[in-house]
């Protein structure tokens, strides 16, 4: 069977024929992956997974367009401590099968991610300072802490509450094939052949949608969701920016909202001896890389070059902090006096498809180091390779990964601080003082104090060149002209507030 990105392909060429346009009421949405976990939201956190899970589930909390925190399953919270927080939720919410969305259901989520099994996932670790979880009465939950969270509303965004039973009937795998929640659609059906999620309108959803159904449709290519969109065989899709000038020749629109990530290249420092253990050799390679061009040339002037973990619209960012000069002779000299002048290995693997350009970017950075002596290779690997290695510590074979810093799905530093940190499952960079730092960030509920303490942690990894910086990232995503009321927040479209415009039947 030929696959539907190679098909989506060819019909671009006109190559072939073209098959039946789908109905017209149904949105269909091109992405760069499906989650590998396909239906269990608990094994990734935002990325590509959530255009899929966004559509199936609600959390507590979600965040707007703007990034700010706004009531989804509960309508209220308050805590006066920081410790012990109490949701109220809506009345009258059910998920997909009929069943009531109640302080029960949610409390068996969190009890369910705080068990031993559940600290195994990604949510689960977040979870992991939940000292006790209580339903009083059906539309009350109380959420005790061990230690105070000021931002735990925010954090809660990306743990999506699924329907008890069916979890505890079908177990995490059995459920991941037929998941129940309570977001706009319901799945029909994952065609893992074709690499779609099959989804239909949920009437019981307290966030009806305004078409019938949803496609989200695995293309990883950006040139073949470009051309998807072209020929109109989705609506709506994350596209790349070497082809907007002809993506809005032909019709369609184009929205670039601010993503709240950094670009960047992990480097692994744990499970082994290695040159990226001295701070030199990380320096180095930061100023190896012209990250001005690269925001010039691949990104068209619209991502900014970092030198930081925080984006200009994340809690935590210092203005104060440049890029890392382009400076290859000093990058040179740096290699030289940590005992590597004559250059090492330095092996790294990325998704590719998931960011505009990142493609040309990774190779621009091999280029980059290969200049001064560091023998680089970049290796494209699959979204559900790059998840494993996160969840198991598994990077044998590898020095380095593209891991943006991204503070979606809370828009918070102190996500893609945890990540590299000491606080991770399995650590890639763990430096004891700045964990005990980020530690202690944490529980400051005074926002004012918190920002400032933010602030010098984005000093403090910059200065620890925990990762290349390159570039704050923008999303770029274009749709038909039949697509109407597209609002992006958090880094997925709003489904529910999608209509499609029915001027007759798609471009075939």
């Amino acid at each position: 069977m030929i696959r539907l990105s190679l098909l989506f392909l060819l019909i671009g060429l006109g190559v072939g024929c073209s098959p039946p346009p789908p109905p017209a009421d149904v949105l269909r949405v091109g992405v760069p992956a499906l989650p590998a976990s396909w239906g269990d939201p608990y094994r990734a956190e935002g990325g590509p997974p959530a255009h899929t899970w966004s559509a199936l589930f609600d959390g507590l909390t979600r965040l707007d367009e703007v990034g700010e925190v706004q009531p989804a399953l509960a309508e209220r919270w308050t805590s006066l401590d920081g410790k012990t927080w109490v949701f109220t939720l809506r009345d009258g919410v059910r998920f997909s099968n009929g069943a009531p969305v109640n302080a029960s259901a949610a409390a068996a989520t969190f009890r369910w991610l705080i068990s031993p099994a559940g600290r195994t996932t990604i949510i689960g670790a977040r979870m992991r300072d939940i000292a006790a979880v209580a339903a009083p009465d059906a539309r009350t939950l109380i959420l005790t802490l061990q230690s105070p969270d000021p931002v735990l509303p925010r954090r809660l965004t990306s743990t999506m509450i699924v329907e008890p039973e069916a979890w505890l009937r079908l177990g995490p795998a059995g459920f991941a094939k037929a998941p129940i929640g309570s977001g706009p659609f319901r799945l029909e059906r994952f065609d893992e052949r074709g690499r779609r999620a099959i989804m239909t309108a949920n009437p019981q959803s307290w966030r009806a949608p305004r078409v019938a159904g949803l496609e989200v449709i695995e293309l990883t290519d950006e040139a073949v969701r470009n051309q998807a969109l072209i020929s109109q065989h989705i609506d709506l899709g994350r596209v790349g920016l070497d082809e907007l000038g002809l993506l809005e020749a032909r019709g369609l629109s184009v929205v670039t909202p601010p993503s709240m990530q950094v670009m960047a290249i992990a480097l692994v420092t744990e499970g082994r001896a290695t040159p990226l253990d001295d701070v030199r050799v990380r320096q180095a390679l930061n100023h190896a890389v012209d990250k001005g061009a690269i925001s010039q040339m691949l990104l068209a002037g619209r991502g900014a070059p970092s030198g930081q973990p925080a984006s200009r619209v994340t809690a935590g960012y210092d203005p104060s902090i440049a890029p890392y000069d382009y400076d290859p002779e000093r990058s040179i000299a740096l290699l030289k006096a940590a005992g590597y002048g004559d250059g090492f290995d330095l092996a790294i693997e990325g998704v590719i498809g998931a960011l505009p350009a990142d493609a040309a970017i990774y190779q621009a950075v091999a280029s980059y180091l290969i200049a001064i002596g560091v023998r680089a290779e970049f290796r494209p690997a699959p979204y559900a390779t790059m998840v494993s290695r996160n969840q198991t510590g598994r990077w044998d074979g590898i020095d380095a990964f593209a891991n943006p810093l991204t503070a979606a799905p809370y828009n918070d530093l102190r996500k893609p601080l945890e990540t590299y940190s000491c606080l991770k499952p399995k650590p890639f960079f763990c430096d004891p003082a700045l964990t005990e730092a980020l530690i202690a960030s944490s529980s400051i509920m005074d926002v004012g104090q918190r920002t400032l303490a933010l602030q010098r942690l984005s000093r403090a990894y910059h200065d620890a060149a925990a990762s290349i910086y390159l570039a704050e990232q923008i999303d770029v995503f274009g749709h038909t002209p039949r697509v109407k009321n597209l609002v992006i927040a958090n880094r997925v479209p709003v489904y529910e507030l999608i209509e499609l415009k029915n001027d007759g039947p798609r471009t075939p």
